[in-house]
């Protein structure tokens, strides 16, 4: 168990940018190694995110939504404005990237398949000459 603890320790310091190169390392091998710890990385690091964007928002827009949740209504419409929950602008955030990384993915494969019909063009001009 002190393994797991050890581990988390090094998730703690990675995510705050204070892992020593020996210690990434150690990280990264025991990641490669063992796919619950990685699982275990990733949810940390989706905790870690959430929680800095919880603590980015100022302190009365949290006490208003804390009220509200207190209250049972949804924390949706604030001061008769619409906004997003702390939950919902996570999921906003998640959204974002996998639309963005397909986007990223596709344009790649656009990209290649070009290249490679110039490539295969240029090819064949030369087989003809």
């Amino acid at each position: 168990m002190s393994d797991l603890n050890d581990m988390r320790r090094l998730f703690a310091d990675y995510s705050c940018g204070e892992i020593s190169a020996e210690q990434l390392q150690a990280l990264e091998a025991a990641l490669r190694d063992d796919v619950e710890l990685r699982r275990e990385f990733i949810e940390y690091m989706n905790v870690d995110s959430a929680l800095g964007d919880l603590a980015a928002l100022p302190k009365a827009e949290v006490a208003e939504i804390e009220a509200l949740e207190r209250e049972g209504i949804s924390g949706t419409q604030i001061n008769g404005e619409s906004v997003l929950s702390p939950w919902s602008f996570v999921e906003f955030v998640r959204t974002y990237r996998v639309v963005a990384m397909t986007g990223a993915v596709a344009a790649m494969l656009l990209l290649t398949t070009i290249l490679w019909f110039a490539d295969s063009d240029a090819n064949i001009e030369r087989l003809a000459a």
